[in-house]
């Protein structure tokens, strides 16, 4: 959880704009020139925005932990004594409730003065009656004439606090304040893709083993199902050889214009800032904020070339690109992220197998609750919407789909698209085309002229794709079908002949 003070956000900033890849944000804003508070956090929890005060406060529910409040405060430093009324009538809530709290920010009450002023005492005052203990024990602010400690953690469940301190950082005249809390928290599960490994792959010696095997095999079947899984089988024998499955774990994307010369003036930006702090060296201070002000002028040069750069390069060539770049420079479409747990009946799940189960029911049920449920009821039968009129259409019959056409659709795929459970990639069927378009074609034909569809293309890998507010609430997503490849070439087929 990353807590920011002074975030100097107004309406005009959408979430998606300062979107960290993982987390969502809890805003309470002020305006661009100064004041309002953000929270970064890995899950979607209940949270609380007290009306007059610049504060988020989050409950954190988790398995085998009694819940427990995070807040952070940005108290101004010109704030009035009322403001602490305020203050004070939350933590009594927090208190009359039982509730074990942790609360962060920049609250400018300097803790570290010898005499300190009404505020200060005020401050202790209520943290005294209230039972919580200020965590900070050294200056949180350093400048080249003052050191003060007005950024502060203040909690009433001491004990279960594990650590707690502060990370002098180059990035603000304000150091990074943490506190860390004791539970037994499980590992966060890598995203693992099962792909094909085409390092050694030889198109040619790809090509070679698959005219070695006898197709027309396939046309010893009268079933379509047992036909596919012939065809199925003969092919990814050939396809594992050459393009074996692996396992490969998923990493954080990359900041491409990070280049090497910025990240080596962060390094001795942040070496000056924990040197002047340390030793209060004015040499330090200098190089420090020459440093600083070189890393914000290089990253904003640097991001802003590498958009312009490959904007540019999309403009005429692909403009699908382009508009991914866009997309990744506003923050839009980064709501993929792995389902750690789900709300189920009330429970919370979190074990993969039974996730995947919930989610499968729920998307399997939707049609039926949502039927269920709805007021509106129709009393016509189906009929009644046929129009009077439809015994005038000649009879329909499918006709045999020609090889040309399946070898045209194979070699038309874009290898972009995903794979199905079949594992069969469009890379492959695009190389191999007009070597397996005589036995598909049979295959599709006998499909038609059997009624049947097989049921290998029945069978989709769904993935539930995030689309806002509470990540437990199954509600929240929608299913995303991918189908096998094959099988679409097979629904292409058929729409030609059922709409030209």
């Amino acid at each position: 959880m990353l807590d920011i003070n002074e975030s100097k956000l107004d309406d005009t900033i959408s979430d998606t704009e300062v979107y960290i890849p993982g987390y969502i944000i809890i805003r309470k804003d002020r305006s661009r020139s100064g004041g309002g508070v953000a929270v970064y956090i890995r899950d979607n929890f209940s949270y609380l925005v007290p009306e007059n005060l610049e504060m988020v406060c989050v409950e954190i529910n988790l398995l085998h932990s009694r819940s427990f409040l995070v807040s952070t405060w940005y108290r101004p430093p010109s704030a009035e004594m009322q403001l602490f009324d305020e203050y004070e009538k939350f933590v009594q809530r927090c208190d009359i409730e039982h509730k074990q709290l942790i609360l962060i920010g920049d609250i400018n009450s300097d803790y570290a003065k010898t005499t300190l002023d009404v505020h200060t005492r005020t401050l202790q005052f209520i943290s005294s009656v209230y039972q919580l203990e200020q965590l900070i024990k050294e200056p949180t602010r350093v400048t080249k004439s003052s050191a003060t400690t007005i950024d502060l953690i203040f909690t009433n469940m001491v004990d279960k606090i594990a650590t707690s301190g502060v990370i002098h950082l180059g990035i603000s005249d304000h150091s990074l304040i943490y506190a860390v809390r004791k539970f037994a928290v499980p590992k966060t599960r890598p995203t693992i893709k099962e792909v094909r490994n085409f390092k050694h792959f030889v198109e040619v010696d790809f090509i070679n083993d698959l005219k070695r095997v006898s197709w027309q095999n396939v046309e010893c079947f009268d079933d379509p199902n047992l036909a596919w899984q012939a065809w199925k089988s003969d092919f990814n024998a050939i396809l594992d050889h050459h393009a074996p499955i692996r396992h490969m774990r998923v990493r954080q994307s990359s900041v491409p214009w990070l280049t090497f010369d910025i990240k080596r003036v962060m390094k001795e930006r942040d070496y000056h800032k924990k040197h002047a702090v340390k030793y209060g060296s004015h040499n330090h201070w200098v190089l420090y904020q020459s440093a600083r002000n070189k890393v914000n002028s290089m990253m904003r040069t640097a991001k802003s070339d590498y958009f312009r750069r490959k904007i540019d390069a999309s403009k005429a060539t692909d403009p699908k690109a382009g508009w991914k770049l866009i997309n990744s420079l506003t923050g839009r479409g980064n709501k993929s992220s792995p389902v750690n747990d789900s709300l189920v009946n009330d429970r919370i799940v979190s074990d993969d197998k039974d996730i995947s189960e919930s989610f499968n029911d729920f998307f399997v049920n939707i049609g039926p609750t949502l039927a269920a449920e709805s007021t509106k009821r129709s009393s016509n039968n189906v009929n009644t919407y046929l129009s009077n009129d439809q015994n005038n259409f000649p009879p329909f019959r499918f006709s045999n789909i020609p090889v040309e056409n399946v070898a045209l659709t194979l070699k038309c795929l874009k290898v972009s698209k995903s794979t199905g459970l079949d594992k069969i990639p469009a890379k492959v069927l695009k190389i191999a085309s007009s070597i397996i378009a005589p036995s598909l074609t049979f295959i599709f034909n006998l499909s038609l002229s059997s009624g049947i569809f097989i049921d290998d293309w029945k069978n989709a890998r769904v993935c539930p794709v995030y689309k806002g507010n509470d990540r437990r609430d199954m509600g929240n997503y929608r299913p995303i079908s991918i189908l096998p490849i094959i099988s679409k070439v097979f629904e292409k087929e058929v729409f030609q002949q059922l709409y030209h």
